[in-house]
C-alpha cells in the first residue's frame, strides 16, 4: 500500500461491494467536504483530497498493516464502510475508536441490528434505492454537525470506548498478571457456551495456575464479559479489563462483530498482544470480505474439543513468545513484525497526532479555572451545568468548591513565576490578573471571607500593575 499521503479525511470501505463503490463514495465524500468548506473556511481538513483505502487492503502485509494505523491515527475524519459487520471493518473500527476522539463516521448498506458494544453510534444508511447525491447531502450534514460539536465539546464521541480507556485512572493503576486475570472475548451462542466455553475455561485455569507456578489462592480468575461480577457498568469495567489484562484471548468462533471490534480496541490499546483462537471446524461467514488475509495475518491456533488438552501449552508458548518480543527495543522489535504480536501498539504509538493528542494535557491553572467556571456557571444564564443547582446547599458547597479552585489556580501562578517572568509573558500576565479578580469577587461576596488572602491578591497585582495596565 506504501505510506499513505497526509490527508484529513479517510474512506475505508469494501471496493467491490455494489453500495460503495470506491470511485462513487469518493465522489460524495468530496462533495460533502467541498460543502463544510464553504462552512469552515479556516479548517485545512476540508482542503485536502479524501484517501481511500480498500477494507482488504490492510490485512495484505504486515507493511500495509502498520501504513493504515498510521493513517486512522492522523486522519482527522475516517469513514468506515460497516457494511454486514465484517471482521476486517469491526478490526478497523476498533482501533480508531481508541487512537482518535473523531470524527469517526460509519456507513452501512444493510439496517441490522448493531452489535451490543457499537449500539449508540448511528451509522448513515446506503439504501439502494437513494441517488447519490441525496447520500452526499445526508454526508455534508453529518459532517458539519460532527466537526462543529468536536470544535466545542471536549466529551464529543461518536463512537465508544475513547474516554472509557483514554481518561486517566483516579486510583492505583497496573496491569494484571494472568494469575489475577484471563479475560476470554468470545461468542455467547448457545452451541459457544455449552459445547466450547467449559473445555476453554478449564485449560485457560491450568495455564494460569502454570504461569502463577501454582501459588494461587482458590480457582483461576478466567471471565468473559457476562462473568464479570463489577457494579460498574459493563462497558466500563470491560475495556479497563481489556487494556489491563496481560493475557487476552480473542475466540473467532462464531464470528461475532462485537467480538472483533473488541480485539481492535486491545491491538490499540496493549503492548501485549491478544492470543487468537478459533474452533478448528468452525466455518467461514457468508459475507467474508477479507477473511483469508485476516487469518494469515493474526493466524488463530484452532482448538478441537476432543484434543483440547494441547491448547495451554499452545497458547502458554506463545505468550512468552510475546513477552519475550515486548522487551526488545523498537530497533530489535522492527516495522514487519506480525500485527498479532504486538506491532499494532508500537505503531500507534509512533503515529500519534500528538498535536492534536487527546485527553489535552492543559496547565494546571487552566484545569483549574475551567473547573471553577463549571462549578459557578454562567451569572447571566438560567441554565446551569451543576443539576440541582435551585438547592442552597449544593450551591453553597459548588460555591465553595470553586473558590478553594480559584486559590490554588492563583498559588499556582503567583509561586510559579516570577515578576520578571510574567512582565515579559503577557499571557501569563492577563491569566494572572482574571485569576486574581475572579479570587477577589468571590472572595468579598463570602461571608467567611479571608483577609490574608485578599491582601496577597491585591498586593501582587499592585506589583505588577503598570505592566497588567
Amino acid at each position: 500500500m506504501g505510506t499513505p499521503p497526509d490527508s484529513g479525511i479517510l474512506i475505508i470501505a469494501d471496493e467491490d461491494s455494489g453500495t460503495s463503490r470506491a470511485e462513487a463514495l469518493k465522489q460524495m465524500v468530496g462533495h460533502a467536504a467541498a460543502r463544510c468548506r464553504v462552512r469552515f473556511e479556516r479548517s485545512e481538513v476540508f482542503r485536502l483530497e479524501p484517501h481511500f483505502i480498500p477494507i482488504e487492503k490492510p490485512f495484505s502485509t504486515p507493511t500495509d498493516w502498520a501504513d493504515a494505523i498510521t493513517s486512522l491515527c492522523r486522519a482527522k475524519i475516517v469513514f468506515v464502510d460497516i457494511t454486514n459487520y465484517t471482521p476486517a471493518s469491526m478490526i478497523l473500527l476498533g482501533i480508531r475508536a481508541v487512537v482518535r476522539r473523531g470524527v469517526t463516521i460509519t456507513f452501512t448498506g444493510s439496517a441490522d441490528e448493531l452489535p451490543w458494544n457499537i449500539r449508540e453510534i448511528k451509522p448513515i444508511l446506503l439504501s439502494k434505492g437513494a441517488l447519490g447525491y441525496e447520500i452526499a447531502e445526508t454526508i455534508a450534514l453529518a459532517m458539519e454537525d460532527a466537526w462543529r460539536r468536536i470544535g466545542i465539546y471536549a466529551l464529543y464521541a461518536d463512537l465508544p470506548v475513547y474516554h472509557a480507556i483514554r481518561s486517566l485512572p483516579t486510583g492505583e493503576y497496573r496491569a494484571l498478571s494472568p494469575a489475577e486475570l484471563v479475560l476470554v472475548l468470545c461468542s455467547f451462542s448457545q452451541r459457544h457456551q455449552t459445547e466450547l466455553w467449559p473445555h476453554l475455561k478449564e485449560q485457560l485455569c491450568f495455564l494460569s495456575a502454570e504461569i502463577a507456578d501454582y501459588k494461587l489462592d482458590g480457582r483461576p480468575n478466567v471471565v468473559r464479559t457476562v462473568d464479570m461480577h463489577a457494579l460498574t457498568l459493563v462497558g466500563t469495567a470491560l475495556y479497563d479489563a481489556i487494556r489491563r489484562s496481560s493475557l487476552c484471548i480473542i475466540d473467532w468462533t462464531d464470528w461475532r462483530p462485537s467480538v472483533f471490534f473488541e480485539f481492535g480496541v486491545r491491538l490499540a490499546s496493549s503492548r501485549i498482544a491478544p492470543i487468537c483462537v478459533i474452533e478448528k471446524n468452525e466455518l467461514p461467514p457468508a459475507k467474508s470480505c477479507g477473511l483469508e488475509a485476516l487469518r494469515q495475518l493474526f493466524d488463530p491456533i484452532h482448538y478441537d474439543v476432543s484434543t483440547i488438552s494441547t491448547l495451554s501449552k499452545q497458547i502458554g508458548d506463545q505468550y512468552r513468545d510475546d513477552q519475550r518480543r515486548d522487551s526488545l527495543s523498537d530497533g530489535e522489535f522492527g516495522r514487519a513484525t506480525a500485527p498479532g504480536n504486538g506491532q499494532t501498539y508500537r505503531a500507534v504509538v509512533e503515529a500519534l497526532d500528538c498535536e492534536h493528542a487527546e485527553p489535552p494535557f492543559r496547565p494546571p491553572h487552566v484545569e483549574l479555572c475551567a473547573s471553577a467556571r463549571n462549578l459557578l456557571g454562567d451569572p447571566q444564564s438560567r441554565h446551569h451545568p451543576l443539576l440541582y443547582i435551585e438547592n442552597t446547599e449544593i450551591w453553597e458547597r459548588a460555591r465553595a468548591a470553586a473558590r478553594e479552585r480559584l486559590a490554588a489556580a492563583w498559588f499556582y501562578l503567583a509561586g510559579r513565576y516570577t515578576d520578571e517572568e510574567l512582565r515579559s509573558n503577557k499571557d501569563l500576565q492577563e491569566q494572572l490578573e482574571y485569576v486574581g479578580e475572579q479570587l477577589l469577587e468571590i472572595e468579598h461576596r463570602s461571608t467567611g471571607a479571608s483577609e490574608y488572602l485578599i491582601d496577597q491578591v491585591l498586593m501582587r497585582l499592585d506589583q505588577l500593575r503598570p505592566t497588567l495596565s
